[in-house]
């Protein structure tokens, strides 16, 4: 019985600690996809872009913010937000956060900076995934 007891706490202390492990996976960064478009043709190359989370649609104050540089492939493009700048603020505690996106114009691949980047609009709402509600 004791043997029973014991074994039985042993598992119980297992599957708590691989629940725990798990909790703690849960990694601190979002993908974002997106499509860029010029007309046409569709934008290729490596770009300088800029991710800022806000909690206003429209104005405020920037959460958190990070600059990568983007390969671009007929337009499309994906990112790993928080690899370079870990968030400051966590996703889906703060409210709600809304993305906005600078990118360099090909015409400043030189003299990219806060200014001659230009803003993608509108800002895109952040949502949570199930992976996020784990």
């Amino acid at each position: 019985m004791f043997k029973t007891r014991l074994i039985s706490l042993f598992m119980a202390i297992s599957i708590t600690c691989l629940i725990g492990s798990a909790w703690a996976a849960v990694p601190d960064y979002i993908n974002f996809q997106g499509r860029l478009s010029s007309g046409s043709p569709d934008l290729t190359g490596d770009y300088l872009m800029e991710f800022t989370f806000y909690e206003l649609k429209e104005g405020g104050e920037p959460l958190w913010s990070e600059n990568q540089v983007v390969p671009v492939d007929d337009g499309i493009y994906a990112v790993r937000l928080g690899t370079s700048v870990p968030f400051t603020v966590k996703p889906f505690e703060a409210g709600q956060l809304f993305l906005e996106i600078r990118i360099c114009p090909p015409k400043f691949p030189d003299k990219c900076d806060y200014d001659t980047m230009e803003v993608l609009t509108p800002r895109q709402l952040i949502t949570s995934v199930p992976f996020a509600k784990v």
